[in-house]
């Protein structure tokens, strides 16, 4: 089966926020240098996965390899934004959770011959999840627009490309035996998705990096009463991106 091009394209967008970053030349932070990580860790797994369909070698096995590692890349660059040490310290825990839940659910529900039916979208919606959270907590302690933020549109394109792995997965399973070129064309949708969620996430590693009100570096300028700028009582931690 000739594979389509926008399937090549959804695969190159995952290496546009390396593109940017490199062009850029700035320093990045903790979160979204992750988030390259797991651009990166994308972009070598989807090369393998098409070279593997160019041989006509099934490639379903792959990704039952290398979801929880994604998933632990990813997750562990959105603890980094998030404005609290407790929901920090939640995220990085469901990355060994997963890891555990992944094991029984691969070996006795899953066939690694094909598209994943529980294993893939139980861990994108996990990953939706915390995406759609960073946005929310973020959102409520911002004091700028949060559109101009690049927290935002990182944590955007997160949960959209892993929302359509959640809706593609189970859908693939049922249309491959009896409807196959609908498999061909959800693939082709499921590209054009990536496409504009490396869109957004490349938009948000060019933006300036981010200050949380509390738990990172304190704001500049404010000043005390006196006129003079108050001297800070202890040093806080950065938690910035």
């Amino acid at each position: 089966m000739k594979i389509p091009w926008i399937v090549y394209a959804g695969a190159g967008s995952h290496a546009l926020p390396l593109l940017v970053a490199a062009a850029r030349r700035a320093a990045l932070g903790p979160a979204r240098t992750w988030v390259l990580v797991w651009c990166g860790f994308l972009v070598a797994m989807s090369g393998l996965s098409l070279f593997l369909a160019l041989k006509g070698l099934n490639n379903h096995w792959l990704h039952y390899v290398v979801t929880p590692i994604a998933a632990g890349l990813v997750l562990w660059a959105l603890a980094w934004w998030q404005p609290a040490p407790w929901p920090r310290l939640a995220i990085r825990l469901l990355i060994p959770l997963i890891c555990l839940a992944w094991l029984p659910i691969v070996l006795l529900i899953e066939d690694t011959q094909t598209f994943s039916q529980l294993g893939e979208p139980f861990v994108g919606l996990v990953i939706m999840s915390a995406a759609i959270y960073t946005l929310v907590a973020r959102a409520l302690r911002e004091t700028q627009s949060v559109s101009s933020q690049d927290w935002f549109w990182i944590a955007v394109g997160i949960a959209i490309y892993h929302g359509v792995v959640v809706a593609l997965q189970p859908a693939s399973l049922k249309l491959l035996g009896r409807h196959p070129h609908l498999v061909v064309r959800a693939l082709q949708v499921k590209a054009l998705v990536e496409i504009l969620a490396f869109l957004a996430i490349s938009w948000g590693i060019v933006r300036p990096g981010s200050l949380l009100r509390s738990g990172g570096r304190r704001p500049a300028g404010r000043l005390g009463s006196s006129g003079t700028s108050p001297r800070p009582s202890s040093p806080l931690p950065r938690s910035w991106e």
